[in-house]
């Protein structure tokens, strides 16, 4: 691929419920140093997922509302204007 090659990532995850019924989902990076444990085999360009979460929280008896937050550095070959903050409501 002329752009973007094959990315991997090793994260460490976490839900957490709330009493309200609303979920927290969220995830951090592993650092260079825990690249251990990732398969014995070519590493490729890791994608850096520094900080994510995703937050559901119930609006109705069939609906919910989401915020998705991600905090990244993607490396590699990429135009810097593909991942440019955006906001979607």
């Amino acid at each position: 691929n002329i752009v973007v090659d094959g990315r991997e990532q090793l994260t460490l995850c976490g839900i957490q419920d709330f009493a309200s019924g609303a979920t927290l989902i969220w995830g951090t990076e592993m650092e260079e140093t825990h690249n251990h444990l990732l398969p014995d085999c070519e590493r490729h360009t890791r994608a850096k997922s520094h900080l994510f979460s995703t937050c559901l929280v119930p609006s109705g008896p069939d609906s919910f509302d989401v915020e998705y937050v991600l905090q990244l550095e993607i490396g590699g070959n990429i135009p810097g204007f593909l991942p440019q903050p955006i906001l979607v409501e």
